[in-house]
């Protein structure tokens, strides 16, 4: 008969497991008793079974792990903004022609990557260094990272500016833009869809870090109750993944242990500001805690390490909820 140490195994194998960490326990308590009643072999079989089924169900609903992260912090910056900008904000995304999104706040979250990724007009070469802002572990240097501040040319929109531009850059052009009652509506659209994503983006710690591994694509790692992959994905997705069923439930639960002071506290500052902030948690957490690589050159991370990158994930999420709102609310007062 198969164990319940065998059956979580093969429920959380690479490439198997379509849905976050919280479904995945429920999924497993319901098919744990007939499992074990059965020989390995056919209850390995079974379990295959039963996770593609639920791997093509998702699929056929558009269930994507990879939006959540923006999706709460689109969710929880909403909860924060001021009548007036959250008016705005609805009207401008109601106003919105283009079709990879739906229009609510939360699925508008996730259009950069989207876009990017469709490659529209090139948009993949034009837009992927935005979404980061790679400041080297071993010589800091956010100038650096920037490129050294690159100006949009006179005429230019920040959609249309230098492809070699950094997240901290485009947050200050895109607020700018969506600020300015003279800034063409569709792209005041564009620079809102921009921000409501670019703000999540740098509160992430491998997009505001770099170890000359690519933001952590390049290393390989693995977890007790994990899928095997890159540490990049762990923190955009697995330790997401690891606070609730689904983005509603996570901003929920996030805005409900967010006080005053840390709303006043966190709107201190800006994007800058904010970059070193996230960096600071890479250097000392996401790379700082990491233990030896094994002899293929794999991390195997402890389970305080998933804790603490759990903590850090929830912290950063609500941090970028509300300075989204601050962002959006500056942006958008009654002039």
């Amino acid at each position: 008969m198969m164990t319940q140490t065998r059956i979580r195994e093969l429920a959380t194998a690479d490439g198997v497991v379509p849905f976050p960490l919280a479904r995945r326990r429920a999924f497993i308590e319901r098919h744990a008793r007939l499992i074990a009643t059965m020989r390995p072999d056919a209850g390995e079989r079974h379990l295959d079974r039963q996770l593609r089924i639920q791997f093509e169900n998702l699929q056929r609903r558009g269930f994507d792990a990879q939006t959540i992260e923006r999706e709460v912090v689109a969710l929880v910056a909403q909860a924060f903004l001021d009548p007036d900008a959250r008016k705005r904000v609805n009207a401008l995304l109601a106003a919105d022609t283009d079709s990879l999104t739906p229009h609510d706040i939360a699925s508008a979250a996730t259009w950069a990557d989207k876009f990017r990724d469709a490659n529209i007009n090139n948009s993949r070469a034009k837009t992927r260094q935005w979404h980061f802002v790679d400041i080297e572990i071993t010589a800091p240097n956010i100038d650096q990272a920037c490129f050294n501040h690159p100006a949009i040319p006179i005429g230019t929109t920040a959609a249309d500016g230098p492809a070699d531009d950094c997240v901290v850059d485009k947050i200050q052009q895109f607020a700018a833009e969506l600020a300015n009652p003279a800034t063409d509506p569709e792209e005041q659209i564009v620079a809102l869809k921009f921000l409501l994503h670019f703000v999540g983006d740098l509160h992430q710690p491998l997009h505001s870090s770099d170890d000359h591994d690519r933001g952590g694509n390049n290393k390989r790692v693995s977890a007790n109750g994990f899928p095997a992959g890159n540490l990049h994905h762990f923190w955009d997705t697995e330790f997401v993944n690891e606070l609730g069923p689904n983005a509603k439930a996570i901003a929920s639960d996030l805005i409900g242990h967010i006080t005053k002071d840390q709303q006043t506290e966190w709107q201190a500052g800006g994007p800058t500001d904010w970059a070193q902030e996230t960096f600071k948690i890479a250097r000392d957490d996401t790379f700082g805690q990491l233990p030896a690589p094994n002899s293929k050159g794999s991390f195997r991370l402890s389970d305080d390490y998933v804790t603490t990158a759990t903590n850090d994930v929830s912290l950063q999420l609500s941090k970028a909820g509300v300075r989204l709102a601050f962002v959006l609310n500056q942006a958008l007062k009654k002039q």
